[in-house]
């Protein structure tokens, strides 16, 4: 079981770049994946190499993304949906519903055949910053079916995955239908809505004045930026769900 640890980013390597690889290697036939969060920032660095992999015959694709935090966007699961939707893969949602004892928040990604598997496990979401920029740190390991540790430790990333990817109180099957029913409900919010909810957040703690007027105290490590993502596939089924309006920020008495 060979084992590395990616060490992002400064560690020279990326999770988006090992997944993007994985996702193109022709040695894999079964993808899946269970994170946490989910933005179009991130799925547009995978949506042309998981569409590449979907439609090589005998692939299958299986995602469950978390819908904990408000952490996935309506575009993010709208995009991977687009991708896998027409019998390419299987799309679920993940959520505690509103008795916030519980978050949906692994970091999980598996590529297996019949006699080899390839893991990723740690912290990246699928986010441009999780993927690309963020300090993340994962471990990628390659597994042989026929060594018996290799294979123990494929049953556990399996089961685990089963658990996420069985519908239940907690996981449901993203269709239009259920994309439309997550954002009414308020479960699964525009990325429009996600920018004002982070900006009203800084301005009811005071962060926007303490930033402009305090000096940093950070300066930073010189992140690397993010690779372009390549051409988004063409062909797709359009997005089905239409953003609600923001709404208007209030008026001052």
């Amino acid at each position: 079981m060979p084992i590395q640890l990616i060490e992002q980013p400064h560690g020279g390597r990326t999770s988006g770049q090992e997944i993007q690889t994985a996702l193109q290697d022709p040695r894999w036939m079964d993808f899946r994946c269970a994170v946490a969060f989910a933005k179009q920032s991130g799925v547009k660095h995978l949506a042309a190499p998981l569409h590449a992999f979907t439609r090589r015959a005998g692939t299958h694709a299986r995602l469950s993304i978390g819908l904990s935090q408000q952490g996935t966007s309506l575009e993010g699961l709208q995009d991977l949906w687009r991708v896998v939707s027409g019998g390419y893969g299987d799309l679920y949602a993940i959520s505690e519903g509103t008795s916030g004892t519980s978050n949906f928040h692994p970091k999980l990604y598996l590529f297996r055949n019949h006699t080899h598997a390839l893991a990723i496990v740690g912290s990246s979401n699928l986010t441009e910053g999780g993927l690309f920029t963020n300090h993340e740190a994962c471990v990628i390991s390659e597994l042989t079916v026929s060594v018996p540790d290799d294979a123990a430790y494929l049953v556990e990333l399996e089961n685990a995955l089963d658990r996420w990817q069985t519908p239940s109180g907690a996981c449901v099957v993203v269709d239009a239908v259920r994309l439309q029913s997550l954002h009414s409900s308020g479960e699964l919010p525009s990325e429009a809505l996600l920018r004002v909810a982070r900006r009203q957040f800084r301005a009811a703690t005071g962060a926007e004045k303490r930033s402009s007027a305090a000096a940093p105290q950070f300066t930073g490590s010189g992140v690397p930026n993010p690779p372009p993502p390549p051409a988004f596939p063409s062909g797709l089924p359009a997005r089905p769900v239409t953003p609600q309006p923001v709404p208007a920020p209030p008026t001052a008495p």
